[in-house]
């Protein structure tokens, strides 16, 4: 995920890696944050190396040339496939399209311990090891907004929590929506909060992974930087490895003002917006035509986002004012929205 400027940030640019880190990463998404600080600094150093000296150049002869995207863009907002105004938080145990943990099993539903975050995600109902609710609730709904809290519990809280400090929020439409291309776009305010990590990401409904698409990921220890990102399954010397890619922008006014993020997803191009303005684009990579779903979270901790100091417990919000969905224009598109198909809540 990547953060906007304010205004946009006119330079696009776009970095490419087969890290070694996140082959050994495994099957959990979303864990280039693992090596964050050396695989993206060397990847942004790299481009910046290559790019600074005269960022309006002409692409080389032997260079691709991106088609120009649709202006404007090819979507009817009078018609979207999904959108949720928060106007209150419908979960799929109640008809709504929205559950409040990963599909994995075990604590792996509730925390990427893979990245080293340092809270589970909750709701009203968890109970960890317990034999009732906790009486935890990361989600408030107000005025037509969603908040989402990350704070620290108690100690007798952490202790039917297998040992985890801090309590958060995950919304995902597993198992209620997915599509393939689009228009996917979030209004919200970000975090300035030390250690907490928001997102707002696509995975694929499959349960596969790579691929991953990251319509932005902010830090609230570098609050102004917006990262927006793609993971996909490329083949290299013969052997299939994640390959990532990085738009970055700034945006001063994250953490105190909404914005827009947008992916526009075609079969042909990824692009990247921030309040209605291109950031970034790139070829559709190969393994990313099949529907996904999407998950909006406030992480706490990692190597990434840096772990609260012990005697330093941090909390912080995320306001959401909606998600909205939109398929292409005159695209025979298989929109998979399940009509929020009920499952079982933890």
């Amino acid at each position: 995920m990547t953060a906007r400027p304010m205004p946009p940030r006119e330079r696009t640019w776009w970095s490419r890696t087969a890290a070694a880190a996140a082959v050994a990463a495994g099957h959990h998404p979303r864990l280039l944050q693992l090596t964050s600080g050396l695989m993206l600094g060397l990847s942004m150093l790299a481009l910046l190396l290559v790019l600074a000296p005269d960022l309006t150049r002409a692409p080389a002869a032997d260079q691709p040339v991106n088609p120009p995207l649709p202006t404007p863009l090819p979507i009817d907002r009078r018609h979207p496939s999904f959108a949720e105004e928060f106007d209150q938080l419908r979960l799929q145990g109640q008809g709504g399209p929205w559950r409040t943990r990963f599909d994995y099993a075990g604590i792996a539903a509730y925390t990427l311990a893979s990245n080293g975050e340092k809270q589970l995600y909750v709701d009203r109902d968890f109970r960890g090891t317990a034999s009732s609710p906790l009486g935890l609730n990361p989600f408030n709904i107000a005025k037509g907004m969603l908040t989402i809290t990350a704070a620290p519990v108690t100690d007798a809280q952490a202790g039917k929590m297998w040992g985890y400090r801090y309590a958060s929020g995950l919304l995902t439409t597993r198992h209620s929506f997915a599509q393939r291309y689009g228009y996917f776009e979030i209004r919200a305010r970000l975090t300035d909060r030390a250690s907490l990590w928001p997102a707002f990401w696509l995975l694929p409904a499959d349960g596969s992974w790579p691929p991953e698409i990251d319509v932005f990921e902010q830090l609230g220890r570098d609050p102004a930087t917006i990262t927006m990102s793609t993971v996909s399954n490329a083949t290299t010397s013969g052997q299939k490895r994640p390959v990532h890619t990085h738009a970055v922008a700034t945006l001063p006014t994250a953490a105190s003002a909404f914005h827009t993020y947008g992916l526009l997803w075609t079969p042909e191009q990824i692009a990247f917006y921030l309040d209605d303005r291109e950031i970034s684009r790139m070829p559709t990579p190969a393994d990313m035509h099949t529907p996904m779903y999407l998950l909006v979270n406030l992480a706490v901790g990692g190597p990434w986002a840096h772990d609260p100091a012990p005697d330093h417990p941090v909390n912080g919000t995320i306001t959401v004012d909606y998600i909205r969905v939109y398929p292409l224009i005159s695209e025979d598109n298989p929109i998979n929205s399940c009509k929020h198909r009920q499952s079982e809540q933890s």
